[in-house]
């Protein structure tokens, strides 16, 4: 484990990306334990709960728009955005797939209850990253509403024990940055984060 150096003007890249989306998660997870309550809830999310006796986790959900929405899971986020698609981001490698449905009706429980996921051709390349620009602002406008609400130390504190193998930590208290670094990136070098169909 290693903290990443955020004054470092080299590429942040993907694998850096899979691995702040990895903490992210697990800090939305600590949001749903908090001493404050369930941050998620309180943010504005609906929990739907998991079936009896399943092993899976709640699913939280939120109406961005009436045409967008997100959903979270432990293993990646659904965008759903009624003009373009669908797009799933998964936990542990940042390369966004498309699907033809901007919503989902059926609750996916398990990376197997998933719609057939593809990456985007040539042609939908643009519309891939829009909705990646998309997701990626909206987690950097939480973060900025975690620290406004409830101060820096209460992410850093969030992430005493994340301690992931192999992988870079990026510091709790300036989780905004780093995601609008990301956001700047894919403007930028769109290539980096949206690969098409050969």
């Amino acid at each position: 484990m290693e903290d990443y150096p955020l004054n470092d003007h080299s590429t942040f890249g993907r694998d850096l990306a899979s691995s702040l989306l990895s903490q992210q998660i697990w800090c939305w997870g600590r949001d749903i334990e908090s001493c404050y309550g369930n941050l998620l809830k309180r943010y504005g999310f609906l929990r739907f709960e998991k079936p009896a006796g399943s092993r899976a986790t709640s699913i939280y959900r939120l109406e961005l728009t009436d045409s967008i929405r997100i959903i979270l899971r432990g293993f990646g986020i659904f965008y759903g955005d009624d003009r373009r698609g669908g797009l799933f981001l998964p936990r542990f490698e940042f390369k966004p797939e498309l699907m033809p449905a901007s919503d989902l009706k059926e609750h996916f429980w398990f990376p197997a209850d998933l719609p057939p996921l593809r990456l985007p051709r040539a042609e939908e390349a643009g519309a891939c990253k829009e909705m990646l620009l998309g997701l990626v602002d909206w987690i950097g406008r939480y973060e900025a509403w975690i620290a406004d609400g409830f101060g820096t130390t209460y992410r850093l504190d969030t992430l005493l024990d994340w301690n992931p193998e192999g992988a870079a930590v990026f510091p709790g208290d300036q989780l905004v940055g780093t995601w609008r670094r990301i956001r700047d990136e894919i403007c930028e070098e769109p290539q980096l984060y949206v690969t098409a169909q050969g």
